[in-house]
């Protein structure tokens, strides 16, 4: 396998990748120790914070409360892509959350996936997450040189 670290090209690219999916595979350890996962729907930013809204009751919920590592992974089913990832979350405020849940409201493609009707279920508490990568490796497939190459992305303000 070879690594390579990224430029600023490739890390746009990955980050294009990840803005051109919605749905990501997280992973949480419970208190005893037993790792769960879970699809959700995210937002990625410029500067890989993804952001990923759960209800109260979950898992995932429950798990952060008491261990706020996080792994996330976004892939495809169109050939050898994937964006792997760990960092720490952390609740968002309310009022953030409140802005944040009307701007994807707003988003059609997210509305129409499952946000949407998901939203205005009745006497659900939700809870939006803010993910800061600390980690980040990008496998995609080089053309150019026929074989796999995982780019090794550090986020520049987090090093």
């Amino acid at each position: 396998m070879e690594i390579e670290q990224a430029t600023e090209k490739i890390e746009q690219g990955a980050i294009k990748f990840a803005k051109a999916r919605k749905l990501a595979v997280v992973s949480t350890v419970s208190p005893e120790g037993i790792p769960e996962s879970a699809m959700v729907l995210y937002y990625m930013d410029e500067k890989f914070n993804l952001f990923f809204i759960t209800r109260g009751d979950s898992r995932k919920m429950r798990n952060l409360a008491t261990n706020k590592n996080i792994a996330v992974v976004i892939g495809t089913d169109l050939g050898p892509a994937t964006l792997q990832m760990s960092g720490t979350a952390e609740i968002v405020s309310r009022d953030e959350q409140k802005n944040f849940i009307e701007k994807l409201s707003q988003d059609t493609t997210l509305g129409a996936l499952y946000y949407g009707p998901f939203l205005e279920i009745v006497g659900i508490n939700f809870t939006l997450y803010k993910v800061t990568m600390n980690w980040v490796r990008w496998l995609t497939l080089d053309l150019s040189r026929l074989k796999e190459v995982y780019y090794q992305i550090v986020p520049k303000d987090r090093a």
